[in-house]
């Protein structure tokens, strides 16, 4: 039998299979289907048993890779938090336990729970950076995994020591990318090609790639503020003369300095040298103490945004010289490279000296990843703020590798405008608003962005949530809601359905706060909890395994068969047939064929039952949120019907 490397990682558990193990612990929820029965939520396991069968068991059930992305269904998982659980159970979550094992998320533990994902009919598993990431100046106990700081090294934190020093990390992430590709599912990474780490390892070989100020100047660093501009306001070339008359940004762009191997060469070299022989060292730490100079944190690249500096990032300097347009109106004395919204937005304001050797680095990011794991596409975080050249590099490069590679664009409004301009740069897909626009009811937006979204010149994310939103449960309606639109999203033409990790277990606390948030947002959970005001972005964060998702995933899983058995009918295009109707609460999903019809009935009303006039007699109901049977449907109720033609 051939020796993969998934086969390997199952030999190294056998070995150590008869080791003794008095207190590993695992949810029931990561391997539910052999585990239904069981009343606990926890199940005391062998771990190197557990992981072994559970690899056993996708070599026993491969199945054809997804080939037509039309009938993807996304996963979208923090590796790091994903599988996160006190595996000795004593009340407290470590990154290695009294034990020995791994309690924060590895690759090994997140393979163990591919099989339930897939029969709930995942098939693409969408991975947040997984690279090295700095924890310098870090947000929360464990930092931000978009503070890469190596992008051509895996964290460190997300190797499993179950397989001693038998496997390395780098095999680790190839055996579990084969192990979804076994099981016919995809695997998609987000890449950050415009922001780094402040304390990024390219600091010493390519100073010049970023952006300085003095280290003085770091306390009170913060985005400068625009009189007459309203808050969070998109930059555009109307603003451009406001925006560098005003008072505080002549104030920010005097803070900034040539990078430090330009301000004194010889003393960058003898820096350098001392990195070199000792490269432990930390690199910004070493030119801070060297230079009094520091790398500038990035910020939003919206104006009078009240969002202070990101003092983990900083931003790539994608043009050696400034933007041309401000050179052309000399709106600036400032000769140094500078930090502002319009070199953020280098998409609209690009210079005309391209960082060609950064933009060949940004660009060999994914043929890396391509050719040494196999890696099926990505999201370029944003992407919409890259100039179009590198864009359109950053794409062909990569379907030169791998001609089928699949790109996801950050666009976040789903319109015929931002469809195209995303089908013209070369991405397949787009995030869109569903996050937004699905749960709100009571301005009538659900049903709007669904049928809108049939005829877009891309798919879109049928997302309820993501890693940046309040949490779908956590929505008026709670899991009538969530019910309501992780149904919706799965038979909703012409989208790609997503769940956010956590979602199927009915997960409160949002995991990050970024997008779409409230004042409730950040205290969803009971204040007695163990993780309230917990962000999983930036924390330890443990699901909680215990909440009533047992009802919840069954229906995905019923959901799921229910989607494979019309898979032919859903997907062509000729055989949709959306009915409208003046009620904007009535969301009617409708496909036929010669032999049947399908309808995917949804009341998107919080408090009013409504009748739906449809000239159906003789049909059968597959799925119903309630028990009723009817074709009058209590508020938030969803009935899937199908009848013979």
């Amino acid at each position: 039998m051939k020796q993969t490397i998934l086969r390997k990682l199952r030999n190294v558990l056998e070995m150590y299979e008869k080791d003794d193990c008095q207190t590993y612990y695992v949810p029931k929820a990561w391997t539910y289907i052999a585990h239904k029965k069981t009343d606990e939520k926890i199940v005391k396991v062998n771990p190197y048993q557990y992981y072994k069968e559970q690899i056993d068991y996708i070599l026993d059930h491969p199945e054809p890779l997804l080939r037509d992305y039309r009938d993807a269904y996304y996963y979208s998982t923090m590796i790091r938090t994903s599988t996160t659980f006190d595996h000795n159970q004593d009340q407290q979550v470590e990154l290695i336990n009294t034990d020995g094992f791994k309690e924060t998320g590895t690759f090994v533990k997140m393979i163990a729970y591919l099989p339930t994902l897939k029969a709930m009919g995942i098939n693409v598993i969408y991975l947040l950076p997984i690279m090295q990431y700095s924890r310098m100046d870090k947000k929360g106990e464990l930092g931000s995994v978009y503070g890469v700081s190596n992008f051509f090294a895996i964290d460190e934190e997300l190797f499993d020591p179950i397989t001693k020093d038998e496997l390395s990390l780098d095999e680790q992430f190839a055996a579990f990318v084969e192990a979804c590709h076994v099981l016919g599912m995809r695997v998609v990474l987000d890449i950050i090609p415009r922001t780094n780490s402040v304390n990024t390892t390219l600091l010493m070989s390519h100073p010049d790639w970023f952006y300085w100020i003095g280290l003085d100047d770091l306390q009170g660093y913060k985005p400068p503020k625009v009189d007459g501009i309203p808050p969070t306001t998109a930059i555009e070339e109307k603003y451009l003369q406001q925006l560098y008359a005003a008072k505080e940004t002549k104030a920010h762009l005097a803070k900034f300095q040539e990078a430090p191997n330009i301000r004194d060469p010889k003393k960058w070299d003898a820096l350098v040298a001392r990195y070199q022989a000792d490269p432990s060292l930390n690199p910004l730490e070493l030119i801070r103490e060297t230079f009094n100079m520091t790398v500038a944190p990035a910020f939003s690249d919206q104006i009078n945004d009240v969002q202070p500096a990101w003092s983990d990032v900083t931003f790539f300097r994608l043009y050696m010289d400034q933007p041309k347009i401000v050179t052309e109106k000399q709106l600036t004395d400032t000769k140094v490279p500078y930090i502002l919204f319009d070199t953020i937005k280098a998409n609209l304001f690009p210079g005309e000296i391209p960082n060609e050797a950064l933009w060949d680095t940004l660009s060999n990011i994914l043929p890396y990843y391509i050719e040494k794991f196999d890696l099926d596409g990505a999201r370029t975080d944003m992407g919409h703020a890259l100039p179009e050249p590198l864009t359109r590099k950053i794409i062909t490069k990569a379907k030169a590798c791998k001609s089928d590679f699949y790109f996801i664009a950050e666009e976040l409004t789903a319109t015929k405008k931002s469809t195209e301009q995303a089908k013209a740069l070369g991405y397949d897909l787009i995030i869109g608003d569903g996050f937004y626009h699905t749960h709100r009811f009571h301005e009538q937006l659900t049903r709007d962005f669904y049928y809108n979204g049939m005829c877009l010149p891309t798919m879109v994310f049928a997302a309820g949530e993501t890693h940046d939103t309040p949490r779908l449960i956590s929505r008026k309606g709670g899991y009538q809601t969530t019910l309501l639109i992780t149904i919706l999203n799965q038979f909703a033409y012409n989208f790609a359905p997503f769940m956010n990790s956590g979602q199927e277990l009915l997960e409160k606390q949002a995991m990050n706060t970024g997008v779409d948030v409230d004042e409730n947002t950040l205290y969803a959970l009971d204040e007695n909890d163990a993780y309230y005001m917990k962000l999983a972005l930036f924390d330890k964060y443990e699901f909680h395994y215990d909440s009533a998702y047992e009802s919840f995933m069954e229906t995905l899983f019923q959901i799921a068969k229910i989607k494979t058995k019309y898979k032919n009918l859903l997907r062509n295009k000729e055989n949709v047939a959306y009915i409208a109707t003046p009620d904007k609460d009535q969301v009617i999903f409708h496909y036929q064929d010669a032999n049947q019809h399908l309808y995917i009935l949804a009341n998107a009303n919080m408090h009013e039952s409504k009748t739906f006039d449809l000239q159906i007699q003789e049909y059968e109901v597959l799925y119903s949120t309630t028990t009723s049977t009817s074709l009058t449907l209590e508020p938030l109720a969803l009935r899937i019907i199908w009848e013979e033609n």
